[in-house]
């Protein structure tokens, strides 16, 4: 945690003195807070809960415009629910981030990992790459515009997530370059998934473009005019 001298909670465990929107950074006690219904859920589904609904707010308001109350208040909890999950607002940009990036990694490592032409590797990963933004704009949102106040012991942990997919993504654009094609593939990286990245601020489910018109266009858009592909599996 980040911030304040650590201390020891009335139940015997280490917690962050930090104040932190008002309220304490940490358990309080041993019993957890069962309200709003989630009290009766998996841990695991609350703590997912608590991700989805950090994530939405962190999109619409930014990272210092939501506070912890917000946070508990529109699902319905207390901080004391919370905080006997996450440790703090810092733990939770995190999770939204990691939760994020994981399947990204995931997903681009078995895709580099197959026997398939190098040029068909690329188009899956522009693909696979538009897919996870259309289906989680606000997780990008918050990637994009909130990720620069993760600090601490998080934030290294974090970066190692999104260079390892830059590296993976680098070495398939590196690989699927066609002959003829010029270029610094690190550079090509970053113009192809700032393009596809800004999607998620304009994208409108209900709009005149559904997702796999998008997903057509945006590949045709990298294969057969960024890196002027000759493409046979197109």
């Amino acid at each position: 945690m980040l911030g304040g001298s650590a201390g020891i909670s009335l139940n015997g465990a280490r917690a962050d003195s930090k104040v932190e929107d008002g309220e304490e950074s940490g358990p309080l006690s041993n019993s957890k807070p069962a309200s709003g219904g989630y009290g009766r859920r998996p841990a695991a589904e609350t703590i997912q809960a608590f991700i989805a609904t950090a994530q939405d707010l962190f999109a619409e308001r930014g990272y210092n415009g939501t506070s912890i109350s917000d946070i508990v208040k529109a699902m319905g909890l207390t901080t004391a629910s919370l905080y006997y999950h996450i440790s703090s607002k810092q733990e939770l940009l995190y999770k939204v981030l990691t939760t994020g990036i994981a399947p990204w990694v995931e997903q681009l490592e078995k895709i580099n990992a197959t026997d398939l032409d190098p040029m068909k590797k690329l188009r899956l990963a522009v693909e696979n790459h538009l897919s996870f933004v259309l289906d989680n704009p606000n997780g990008v949102i918050v990637f994009q515009r909130e990720r620069r106040f993760l600090g601490a012991p998080y934030k290294d942990n974090y970066l190692k997530q999104i260079n390892r997919y830059d590296e993976l993504f680098t070495e398939i654009i590196e690989a699927g370059m066609p002959g003829g094609v010029t270029g610094d593939p690190r550079l090509m990286r970053l113009a192809i998934l700032g393009m596809i990245n800004w999607t998620a601020e304009w994208y409108n489910p209900e709009g005149r473009l559904g997702a796999d018109d998008i997903r057509r266009a945006f590949s045709e858009i990298v294969m057969d005019r960024i890196l002027a592909s000759d493409d046979p599996t197109k």
